[in-house]
């Protein structure tokens, strides 16, 4: 079923899954697999806040005198919402899918097949990193912060992921500044 957050989606992201790297009798071995773009699908919801830590404001803090600003990347922001499905691209026969195609949650590619996330990908882990585009803002690069539910994915939360679709995410985007 798919979740009812979908017409909604308003967010994709681009994770490479690069081989997976193993030992085989002593010798590390790598999967041969081509490494491929995966296209997320999300309902994502940018946290205001008051602090740069946050990157609401591009000004130094209140307390501070001045000689503390935001680094040379830019600022960032911290994002949550729901993953609600994916496009393995290399299995819908184009491996090069990319930002470059100007792609947005409300306009992807039609040759592309889509799976519903029911549980947690074994590619969309913390500390993964990759593009992300919210709506029509500038593309970002986003480190995954976690993927599970305010009570850590029991309770409640296993009542709203039955409910939404998809599995709770928090990113840290920030764009590549000049």
């Amino acid at each position: 079923m798919a979740s009812p957050l979908l017409p909604y989606a308003n967010a994709i992201l681009i994770v490479n899954t690069a081989p997976t790297i193993t030992m085989v009798n002593g010798r590390i071995t790598r999967d041969n697999a081509p490494s491929n773009n995966v296209i997320v699908q999300m309902f994502m919801k940018r946290q205001q806040a008051p602090t740069t830590e946050l990157g609401s404001k591009k000004v130094p803090k209140a307390q501070n005198d001045g000689t503390i600003l935001p680094g040379a990347g830019g600022e960032y922001y911290l994002h949550r919402g729901y993953a609600l499905r994916y496009a393995n691209t290399v299995n819908s026969g184009y491996p090069d899918v990319t930002f470059d195609d100007n792609i947005t949650a409300d306009n992807l590619p039609s040759h592309l097949v889509w799976t519903e996330i029911t549980g947690q990908p074994s590619w969309l882990v913390p500390g993964v990193t990759g593009q992300y585009r919210l709506g029509n803002d500038p593309i970002g690069y986003y480190i995954v912060g976690g993927t599970s539910g305010t009570f850590g994915g029991i309770g409640i939360d296993e009542t709203i992921y039955n409910e939404v679709g998809g599995v709770p995410i928090v990113l840290s985007v920030g764009e590549v500044q000049n």
